[in-house]
């Protein structure tokens, strides 16, 4: 018996495994599918909140959707199994079935995916495996139902048909809009104009609030993304159909605003603006048609140097009101003045300018919208603001009352983003009773070419040019007038010549004094209209200056009229010259003394020890001369190097008004000199006669014909010498320094 029950045993053992492994190799048995848990079509990661089978999904056609479905119960504990779904959709009707997997052993939730596949009219079949869709379509996931247990709460029994989950397509992007801030304006020129907004914190605050609204009609709106730096970061906001984004503490600087609105399917949409593109934005962000441009300033602006001109002004007369003003970040938006302190009928918040003088046929009444005062100020863009500046000398319109003292004005100045500064500008009413001071009077001819003569003048044809620089500190200076009697041989006819205020629109040659203040200035032409020649000599002349207050000053000058100049040509042949003028140039200028017909002019000076040089760019017909020679003088040879064979016309100072003879210095050693004589009636003297008092070594002229240096014969005992000649250079070697006097 002991042997019989271990056999027993063993037996027994056996059998069991047997059974177990007969489990373990049978096929896995079917999910039993519960249509009511069918958790339908979502996408993202499975989780435990129940998902109603009646509620809705939207999808963007393309998208991959994940399909979760969960069981009652599990019939096989020991495997992972399958089950199967069919996708259909309202393009495509037959659909396709899709396998399931278990999560896990024993979890009885069922996870695939099926891939949305979109497409636009004509519909086209789609790959294998995948659900044709369009916009608007609706989706289907049903659970197959046979003779499964349905679980429903407390309800049970086998359901008559099967249970569908469903889904829709949306692939409309929502519509996004920014209401705050509500403006923004386009900056820059086409086509780089920028939109931009100007905005600074709320009051008490260290943010700025941005907001607007996101609609969607068919899946709904999900939410709003802001980025403040061009797109690299995005931060959500609050609310989706009313959005608003709270920012807190931006620094002062320049930002970029893009906007995204995002749909419950997904599809998103970045707000476009129309005038951005990337030239106007900053480099540190990138910038495209759905940018903005966002100017954050909480500085107020700069204010200085508000005042009245004059700063005394004299009863009943009128006076400009200016104020300097930036600012760094929005930049300036308007600066207004209330002049109501002058006259109650003044509007109490005046537009002030920075736009420069009105344009040529502008006219206050013409060009100034209605209800404003005249703009016009010196300079546009300067920062310097001003009111009511109506004439080329900068006077004004605003009058000021008769009582005398002080009247305070005040200068309101705002920024782009509302930062706003005061300033005062004090205007003073006196009663003026000082006269004008003529500070300086002087006549003075000018040549073609605008070059000035100083001391002389010619007749016909030649300008005299009067600059007179006065002040007044009370009522300002109003006329300044020159009686021009002495420069005609018919006073009857000479009408008194009024000067105008030198100012950067100054032309002609008075522009020769832009940048010198208080200065006044005019040009007449002896000879010309109505101004008969005036007879020659020296012309005491006379300026009146006359205040606002109309009181008067006088100053005299004084003019050397002389009579036509000499004239006298230069012959050059083509290729290199040494050459000289006999007497002072009238015109200094290269370009109008030698126009094209020379190339280059070189000089070399004994006293300086060093070459001068300078060449000819010829454009259009015309010179521009550049390098260390700017000039042509007396007593000087030069090297010319001409295009061609001229006789160039030189006009020489009239030897009248040569008071002194002239002289040259030379060094001891080499010197290029000229020929020159006081009346220009001899043109040749000999060598050694000219040269004279001088321990002259050599003497050389150059042989144009073969381009080379010629020593000339200065001794008298070898065939009498040689002779210097009017427009000739020469090279001249001295062994001690002396002084050359023709």
């Amino acid at each position: 018996m002991r042997k019989k029950g271990p056999t027993l045993v063993r037996i027994a053992l056996a059998i069991m495994l047997i059974l177990m492994l007969l489990t373990l190799t049978a096929a896995p048995a079917a999910a039993t599918v519960d249509a009511g848990q069918v958790d339908g079509i979502t996408l993202g990661t499975f989780n435990t909140t129940t998902h109603a089978v009646t509620s809705v999904d939207f999808y963007r056609y393309g998208a991959t959707a994940t399909i979760i479905l969960k069981t009652a119960a599990d019939s096989d504990t020991t495997r992972v199994n399958t089950a199967t779904v069919v996708v259909k959709s309202t393009t495509d009707a037959v659909g396709v079935n899709v396998t399931l997997t278990e999560t896990d052993i024993n979890t009885a939730i069922y996870i695939g995916t099926v891939v949305l596949y979109g497409v636009t009219t004509p519909a086209t079949a789609p790959p294998t495996g995948q659900v044709l869709v369009t916009s608007g379509d609706t989706v289907t996931v049903t659970a197959a139902i046979s003779a499964v247990k349905l679980v429903t709460g407390a309800a049970s029994g086998n359901p008559a048909a099967a249970l569908t989950d469903t889904a829709l397509i949306d692939n409309t992007a929502p519509t996004v809009a920014i209401t705050t801030p509500a403006a923004f304006t386009p900056v820059g020129t086409a086509p780089n104009k920028v939109d931009t907004a100007y905005m600074k914190y709320a009051t008490g605050t260290n943010y700025i609030d941005l907001g607007g609204t996101l609609t969607d009609a068919v899946s709904g709106v999900s939410r709003v993304d802001v980025s403040l730096d061009g797109g690299t970061t995005y931060y959500t906001a609050t609310g989706a159909a009313t959005w608003t984004y709270r920012w807190f503490g931006p620094a002062d600087g320049t930002y970029v605003l893009k906007v995204k609105g995002v749909d419950t399917a997904g599809n998103e949409k970045i707000l476009s603006f129309v005038n951005t593109l990337p030239a106007g934005c900053p480099t540190t962000a990138t910038c495209d048609s759905s940018s903005m441009v966002i100017k954050v300033d909480n500085t107020k602006p700069t204010v200085s140097d508000a005042a009245s001109t004059p700063a005394n002004v004299h009863k009943g007369l009128k006076t400009k009101i200016t104020v300097k003003v930036s600012d760094a970040t929005a930049g300036v938006n308007t600066v207004k003045v209330d002049l109501s302190p002058l006259n109650a009928a003044y509007p109490t918040a005046q537009d002030m300018y920075d736009d420069g003088p009105l344009a040529t046929g502008e006219t206050c009444a013409t060009n100034v919208p209605a209800g404003a005062r005249c703009h016009g100020d010196s300079t546009a863009n300067d920062g310097i603001y001003s009111i009511n500046d109506l004439n080329a000398d900068g006077t004004s319109d605003i009058v000021v009352p008769t009582t005398l003292g002080a009247y305070n004005l005040t200068i309101t100045v705002t920024d782009k983003s509302g930062n706003s500064q005061t300033a005062t500008a004090v205007v003073t009413v006196v009663n003026d009773v000082t006269a004008p001071t003529p500070v300086s009077f002087s006549a003075t001819g000018v040549v073609s070419g605008g070059n000035a003569r100083p001391g002389t003048s010619t007749v016909a044809g030649d300008e005299v040019m009067f600059a007179v620089k006065a002040t007044d500190d009370l009522s300002g200076v109003g006329t300044v007038v020159v009686e021009t009697k002495e420069l005609t041989s018919t006073p009857t006819v000479a009408a008194p010549l009024t000067l105008s205020k030198v100012s950067s629109t100054t032309t002609g040659s008075c522009a020769l004094l832009i940048g010198q203040a208080d200065t006044w200035c005019k040009t007449l032409t002896l000879g010309g209209p109505g101004n008969p020649l005036p007879t020659v000599g020296t012309k005491t002349l006379t300026v009146t200056v006359t205040d606002n207050a109309v009181l008067s000053a006088t100053k005299t000058a004084t003019l050397t009229v002389a009579t036509t100049v000499s004239t006298y040509r230069l012959n050059v042949v083509a290729g290199w010259n040494l050459v000289s003028v006999p007497s002072a140039p009238l015109d200094t200028n290269l370009a109008n003394m030698l126009g094209a017909a020379v190339s280059r002019v070189t000089t070399y000076s004994g006293t300086e020890g060093r070459w001068r040089d300078t060449i000819c760019t010829v454009s259009r017909g015309a010179c521009s001369w550049a390098g260390s020679l700017d000039t042509i003088v007396a007593g000087q040879g030069y090297f010319m190097n001409a295009t061609a064979a001229a006789s160039i016309v030189i006009n020489l100072e009239p030897v009248e008004v040569l008071s002194v003879p002239p002289s040259y210095n030379l060094t001891a050693g080499w010197n290029l000199i000229s020929y020159t004589n006081l009346g220009l009636a001899q043109t040749q003297t000999l060598a050694l006669t000219y040269l004279r008092g001088l321990s002259v070594i050599a003497l050389y002229r150059l042989d144009t014909v073969a381009g080379v240096p010629v020593r000339m014969i200065v001794d008298t005992a070898i065939n009498g010498g040689e002779n210097v000649a009017l427009g000739q250079g020469y090279w001249l070697y001295i062994d001690r320094a002396g002084k050359l006097v023709p």
